[in-house]
């Protein structure tokens, strides 16, 4: 990913690349997760936080905007 504004880089492992392709078709973080489980053995919990933890990083980083 790159930052137009400050011309920064960022890369993301497997699973985050595979989060972002999917938050971008879907939008929505209750569909990520679903589509997430059925992709990785992983505990829904464990899964739902480090989805947070990336969407936290990337809007720290102003790469995107959330909600509430």
């Amino acid at each position: 990913m790159l930052d137009l504004y400050t011309e920064q880089y960022y890369s993301l492992d497997d699973v985050g690349t595979r989060m972002w392709e999917l938050f971008k078709v879907h939008g929505n973080v209750d569909t990520v997760i679903q589509h997430l489980l059925d992709i990785y053995n992983v505990e829904e919990e464990d899964l739902r936080r480090d989805l947070a933890g990336l969407i936290d990083k990337l809007a720290a980083a102003k790469l995107i905007t959330t909600e509430v």
